[in-house]
């Protein structure tokens, strides 16, 4: 079975917000970023691919198995970090590890401490009594050290410095290197996904809009830079999205011979950064073509 997880016409509904329906997978060995605005159901996604949250319809299956009913083999082959946790908050990262790693059949203490150290984390010194960026690396140093073949985490660099952000992403480029785990990271840092994702998502308000091999998804989309004038009603609907500013406008295409074609010599184009992909196919009230 090369898929980790396998999400079929998923639906989850509160009063005021619906997630879905979203369709896709996850294979061993790469790492997916999920990216989309706040409230856009990144969140929501996790906790329910982590069954905190029941869905109203649809399939989840990880490790070929329903995420309604885990069993504890499920979970003891995932790594995820949950930051509403006050409980484990109130403990020492010493007390964390003694108290929860003893759940996973291939807990690693040493690996554990290993990872404290070179975070220079105090274990003894209560978790919410340290930085947030200290918190967090806590949580990291635990979610790596029981052998999990799933890896999921939300908004894993949050809070912490570029030179901590930049270690995080290698630790999680090592940890692929065993070609049979997977990483999950919902964030809305995307330089983070440039370095190291293989897929992306891209949601907004509960919707799937984009999903794909982030590198066929950047190599298939212009960043379009020219003067407003050119554009006209008919034109526009070559465009993903279009920002306008005082120097001209940038927009979004896939359809970069009909927009040579109208646009003469007077633009440029260039790759799109992950997240301008994000900005543009997240434009409120854009034909996505």
């Amino acid at each position: 079975m090369n898929k980790i997880i396998e999400i079929n016409n998923l639906v989850k509904e509160y009063k005021d917000f619906t997630l879905g329906e979203l369709s896709f997978s996850l294979e061993k060995g790469t790492i997916l970023g999920i990216i989309g605005p706040n409230g856009s159901g990144k969140t929501t996604l996790i906790k329910t691919i982590m069954g905190m949250v029941i869905k109203k319809s649809g399939e989840i299956t990880v490790f070929g198995q329903d995420a309604d009913n885990y069993g504890v083999e499920i979970r003891d082959r995932i790594g995820f970090i949950n930051f509403d946790d006050k409980i484990k908050e109130m403990m020492s990262p010493k007390s964390l590890g003694n108290t929860y790693g003893r759940f996973y059949s291939e807990w690693d203490s040493q690996k554990y401490q290993a990872y404290l150290d070179r975070f220079e984390i105090n274990w003894s010194k209560r978790i919410n009594k340290l930085s947030q960026g200290a918190q967090m690396k806590v949580f990291l140093a635990f979610a790596l050290s029981h052998n999990a073949e799933l890896l999921i985490f939300d908004e894993p660099t949050a809070g912490l410095d570029p030179i901590f952000r930049e270690e995080i992403l290698d630790i999680f480029l090592e940890e692929i290197e065993d070609s049979n785990k997977s990483i999950i990271i919902s964030t809305h840092i995307t330089s983070d996904l440039d370095k190291c994702a293989d897929y992306l998502l891209v949601m907004n308000e509960g919707k799937k809009v984009l999903y794909g091999s982030k590198d066929e998804i950047l190599d298939s989309h212009k960043l379009v830079k020219g003067d407003s004038a050119i554009l006209s009603a008919e034109n526009r609907n070559l465009f993903i999205g279009i920002k306008n500013n005082k120097f001209g406008f940038e927009g979004l295409t896939k359809r970069t011979t009909e927009v040579a074609k109208i646009m003469g010599k007077n633009y440029l184009t260039e790759k799109p950064r992950i997240e301008d992909i994000m900005f543009f196919y997240c434009q409120k009230q854009v034909k996505h073509v």
